[in-house]
């Protein structure tokens, strides 16, 4: 009886295993992940919690096995009892299996991306049964490239099978092994992109679903990216973006970031203000010296100091990222004074060689600043002004614009500040309100809206990070509060085959009336890649206006590619 008590233990530790390993990861992970974004958790905070997961999922089975065990395997009495309880088992963790194998299955296909030519070179597509390779083959694709992992048992079965069938039928199947969002991808990237570049092809590439990994082999391959919403977010602190989102001030990544921001993303080149002189700093540029070598990053080694008030560094580190078309990320350590007199600095487009002065309070009332180089206020008196003159503000009088709403004189201001170089003082607001809600506005649109729960016709609108808002239709007092909060676009998701709609024509002007931008962005179910690249950084929080039901599609469809880092406290 010892030995069979064994084998039936066994029996049970793999299909209640496997069966629950399943369950785990759908019905657990990624619901207490997602909770965890939602309450702004650290991405450290989110790994621990995957692993204590995966470690009360290990301690479960191991109890239920022994469990099974003393009270049925090793019983002779309940040998009936335990057959029944293996056979059901075995009978459920098949039948996942058995629907994982079968790719051509219509609850697959829902998951599943679709094959889609990229350019002469390659497709892109899911994992393809012997009827597609036999396709492939006869339009004439040299060969089919896998990204299946034989680490993964399913993965193993369907490639040994794909290896047969290209055999069979005469297309050549080469395995390039990866799983999802790792480093150690590097090795199989390096290789397919050098078996596409050498040979004529073209090539079918894929792997489970046809996406995430082979989007990642699409980005390598074409040096562009799959639109996706950029994080707003590092575990050190938040990101903030200029030009279009060409470039990207940030803290220093932890491990996990670096891949994704900067490798995913598609930087070309890294600028660290890190102070060599710094014990702590000097061993993280020689950290980032090596990983930006390993993924062929241009890495510029610009320090900024701060010592009193002075300011070194900074006309280099603005030259330099003038100086290119490149996507670059420029970093520091953390969110610190350095960090702030950089993000004015590429914000004015000019460099202060000294920390200036940020006056709380002035003979007329209090100062509202925006950021290190841009200031509102009440009109200073001649020795205020000359005081300001001297720090390297220039002057912006909003009254000349007219009796302007806050929404349109933050629209002034941000048009002023593009094209004046340095600090700025902006007064002549015609009330104390008017400058609140001013700076307000400015404030959203410079670096989005975080922590603030909004709603619209009585329901909370989901927000998909710090620059990208989705809800219901709102009423023009609502649009109102929603340009007052930062919100600078309003978007409209339309499939591409619709008809001009007049209602929509209505709605853009009664959008428009209250300072905002409209804008039509086409989408079809699977495909936020309209959407996404409505989405810049620059000053432009954007609403999205779907119903319930199209607004949880898009949600899905957009959390899928997003990558959103939430800070510990700053």
């Amino acid at each position: 009886m010892g030995r069979k008590s064994w084998v039936l233990t066994l029996i049970f530790f793999g299909v209640f295993g496997f069966t629950l390993g399943v369950a785990c990861l759908f019905l657990v992970n990624v619901p207490v992940e997602a909770m965890l974004k939602e309450q702004n958790a650290s991405q450290t905070l989110i790994n621990i919690a995957m692993c204590a997961i995966i470690l009360v999922y290990g301690a479960i089975v191991i109890a239920t096995t022994l469990l099974f065990r003393c009270k049925a395997a090793v019983i002779p009495e309940r040998g009936r009892l335990a057959a029944a309880i293996l056979l059901l088992l075995t009978a459920i963790s098949g039948g996942i299996f058995t629907l994982l194998l079968t790719t051509d299955s219509n609850l697959v296909a829902v998951f599943q991306g679709t094959s889609q030519q990229r350019n002469s070179k390659f497709m892109i597509g899911p994992y393809p049964e012997e009827e597609r390779l036999a396709e492939l083959k006869k339009e004439g694709y040299q060969g089919v490239i896998s990204l299946l992992s034989p680490t993964i048992p399913f993965e193993k079965l369907l490639l040994d099978r794909e290896m047969q069938a290209g055999e069979k039928i005469g297309i050549r199947v080469y395995s390039f092994p990866m799983l999802p969002w790792i480093s150690g991808n590097q090795t199989s990237l390096n290789g397919i992109q050098e078996l596409v570049q050498k040979e004529k092809g073209p090539f079918y590439i894929h792997c489970y679903l046809g996406k995430h990994r082979a989007d990642l082999v699409e980005s390598t391959l074409t040096g562009t990216a799959k639109s996706y919403l950029y994080p707003d977010h590092l575990e050190r602190g938040r990101l903030n973006y200029y030009q279009d989102g060409r470039v990207i001030l940030g803290p220093y990544p932890n491990d996990e970031e670096w891949f994704h921001l900067v490798r995913r993303g598609q930087v070309k080149e890294v600028i660290s203000y890190l102070d060599p002189g710094n014990a702590r700093e000097a061993s993280l540029i020689e950290k980032e010296k090596q990983l930006c070598t390993e993924n062929g990053l241009e890495l510029k080694l610009l320090p900024v100091r701060v010592q009193g008030n002075q300011v070194t560094g900074l006309s280099e580190l603005l030259s330099q990222a003038a100086a290119t078309n490149n996507k670059i990320f420029v970093h520091g350590l953390n969110i610190d004074a350095r960090y702030q007199i950089v993000d004015a600095s590429l914000r004015s487009g000019a460099a202060a060689g000294i920390v200036p002065i940020l006056p709380q309070q002035l003979s007329g009332g209090k100062t509202y600043p925006i950021h290190q180089n841009l200031i509102l206020g009440p009109v200073p008196n001649t020795a205020e002004a000359a005081m300001l003159q001297s720090q390297g503000f220039n002057f912006l009088n909003i009254a000349k614009e007219g009796n302007l709403l806050p929404v349109n004189a933050a629209s002034s201001i941000i048009a002023y500040v593009k094209n004046t170089k340095g600090a700025c003082y902006v007064y002549g607001f015609s009330s104390g309100k008017d400058l609140e809600l001013t700076q307000q506005v400015l404030l959203g649109r410079f670096y989005g809206i975080d922590g603030i729960e909004i709603k619209v016709s009585g329901q909370i609108v989901t927000a998909m990070g710090r620059f990208l808002f989705i809800g219901l239709k709102p009423a023009p007092e609502e649009l109102n509060a929603l340009a007052l909060r930062g919100i600078t676009t309003i978007l409209y998701p339309q499939n591409k085959d619709a008809k001009p709609d007049q209602n929509l024509r209505d709605t853009q002007s009664i959008v428009e009336a209250q300072g905002l931008n409209f804008k039509i962005v086409g989408y079809d179910a699977g495909n936020v890649n309209g959407i996404l690249d409505a989405v810049i950084h620059d000053y432009n929080p954007c609403y999205l206006v779907a119903d319930s039901r199209i607004r949880m599609e898009i949600a899905q469809d957009i959390d899928v590619v997003r990558i959103l880092y939430r800070p510990k406290q700053e």
